[in-house]
């Protein structure tokens, strides 16, 4: 997902961070959080590393565990290399970057790399165990994952965007952090060099360490100076911008009228038919249509309907295909095999679905 922020801190400032983050790398974003000094125990303090990272926080706060029994990351100090990954299922960004976190934990678990996956949501339906179980299981998900619903651990890292990476050395500092997507080949290169520290360590062969790398099956690059349309949020909580011609930041019922082609701008969202607008989506009640005219290569929607719906798809005005929808996750409306460009794209969608965002790749 791309960067957004809840609705009391939308100001000026912010819109400029946004901007600048957007620029540099897609991460969603979230209201600065709490501080919490929730320090884990040191295996060694070491006077060069005291000054220049920050000491490791423990897991707080945390429900269900996957993949693994309760552990605490103070177990593993001294024993490995860790890499905590704050992620949340529906998040397109954490979704690209889920092959190389899959490729390092096959490769590298065995010469002592830990990777947590800190599973903190976005939306209620991500708090769901079962929603999540299930997620982990479709991407293939090896490593632990714990659940962080009250946020406590994002916290305690004073996070603020999914997905975000840090990496704790065997001393138990935190001497890597990287936001967003992007920097597999630097993130690896850090992993191989902290492993290589641990073994020293242990009296274990250094050599042992691959020093190979490659991009995994499944990786998706994309070019972000070519996508001209950020995330777009269609609930109550985050509308404000990007709403053509509804009310924003109102919950209740709508039934906006859908300006002409010449009437509309780009990257804004435009309504047709009777809505039902959520906290964190809008509902469609009746003879519901959405079009937007966007920049990109790829449309994705985090979308959820009882049973199933199917979205009729129409771009620049000819029939695209269709999409069907029945979890609340993430949905590909548009993969354009021709790469990027501009294009008006039209939604019909079928009454008791939900939309909750849109994002653009």
């Amino acid at each position: 997902m791309t960067l957004g922020y809840r609705k009391w801190t939308l100001t000026g400032a912010i819109a400029a961070i946004v901007l600048v983050i957007w620029l540099i790398q897609r991460g969603t974003v979230m209201p600065p959080p709490l501080i919490s000094d929730a320090d884990i125990p040191l295996a060694t303090p070491v006077p060069d590393k005291e000054s220049r990272y920050a000491r490791a926080k423990e897991l707080v706060g945390v429900g269900e565990f996957i993949n693994s029994p309760p552990f605490a990351l103070a177990d593993f100090i001294g024993e490995k290399v860790i890499l905590i990954d704050f992620w949340t299922y529906s998040c397109i960004n954490c979704q690209r970057t889920q092959p190389y976190l899959n490729d390092w934990w096959s490769k590298y678990k065995d010469d002592g790399l830990l990777i947590v996956g800190v599973h903190t949501p976005e939306f209620e339906f991500e708090k769901d165990p079962m929603n999540v179980r299930k997620a982990v299981a479709q991407a293939g998900i090896g490593y632990p994952v714990v659940q962080d619903n009250d946020y406590q651990t994002w916290r305690a890292y004073r996070n603020q965007y999914w997905p975000r990476k840090y990496l704790i050395d065997a001393d138990g500092y935190i001497v890597y952090d990287h936001i967003g997507e992007g920097a597999y080949e630097e993130t690896e290169r850090k992993i191989q060099e902290l492993l290589i520290e641990l073994a020293g360590r242990r009296g274990t062969d250094a050599d042992a360490v691959t020093s190979d790398m490659g991009t995994p099956e499944g990786a998706v690059e994309v070019e972000y100076t070519r996508v001209g349309t950020p995330e777009i949020y269609l609930g109550a909580w985050r509308n404000e911008q990007y709403l053509g011609n509804a009310a924003t930041g109102t919950e209740g019922l709508q039934s906006p009228a859908m300006p002409g082609d010449d009437a509309r701008k780009a990257n804004l969202v435009y309504l047709g038919g009777r809505w039902d607008f959520a906290y964190e989506y809008v509902r469609c009640v009746s003879d519901c249509v959405l079009r937007i005219r966007y920049t990109a290569r790829q449309v994705n929607i985090v979308a959820g309907a009882p049973g199933s719906r199917d979205i009729t798809v129409l771009r620049d005005g000819a029939e695209w295909g269709s999409v069907r929808v029945s979890d609340e996750t993430l949905y590909t409306v548009v993969d354009d095999p021709e790469g990027y460009g501009t294009h008006e794209l039209e939604l019909r969608i079928p009454a008791g679905l939900d939309l909750f965002t849109f994002t653009f790749g």
